[in-house]
């Protein structure tokens, strides 16, 4: 028993060193950093191969930017989510109304303002901030009932804002059926959600 308490103490210790050795000073304007990680999310060009056999008839496909705060600083351990697992700062990231578009519709009669690789605005109610998980959602629908679902992995109780907001327009290539709703970050849109074009 003092053996195994004596364990905890050092695990203990070591996650509050890893956890102090991850908050360092930030000496970059986060602004900047912001602006470094959007232009590289605009000048990234793997959605074309990703989504090469991938078409729309009448909407837009977009791919929300997501932020990476603590992208330069040390990678250590710094959190647990809520499904328990551990986090590294490097993966702790905001979502943002920001997004670049990678699929036009193919209907000749639809004016679409956007090409493919604009940044364009969506509405911040829709996109900014953390919601309720809709698998999450789903699965306490089986709480009041006698069902137990089976859960392959832990589901998470909130995701972006975005995910719960256009989550029945996820818009994935076949193989990536599976993908955590957390997770997704592209989406076949109606092009009245687009606000606007952002020049970079």
């Amino acid at each position: 028993m003092g053996q195994k308490l004596a364990k905890d103490f050092i695990l203990e210790k070591e996650l509050d060193q890893f956890v102090s050795d991850s908050v360092v000073k930030n000496t970059e304007d986060k602004t900047e950093e912001f602006y470094s990680q959007l232009k590289e999310f605009y000048n990234d060009q793997s959605y074309k191969d990703r989504f090469k056999n991938c078409h729309l008839e009448d909407r837009v496909g977009i791919e929300i930017f997501r932020f990476y705060p603590n992208k330069k600083l040390k990678s250590k351990l710094l959190t647990v989510d809520l499904t328990g697992s551990l986090l590294t700062i490097d993966e702790v990231a905001d979502s943002t109304h920001i997004a670049k578009v990678i699929k036009t519709p193919q209907k000749m009669n639809l004016h679409i303002p956007y090409k493919e690789g604009d940044l364009v605005f969506l509405s911040i109610d829709d996109t900014v901030g953390d919601s309720i998980n809709p698998e999450y959602a789903f699965l306490m629908q089986f709480a009041q009932s006698n069902l137990e679902p089976k859960m392959d992995r832990p589901i998470q109780k909130t995701a972006p804002k975005f995910v719960a907001q256009l989550y029945s327009s996820a818009f994935l290539p076949p193989h990536e059926y599976s993908t955590p709703a957390e997770n997704i970050s592209t989406f076949a849109v109606e092009s009245y959600k687009i606000l606007g074009r952002y020049e970079i």
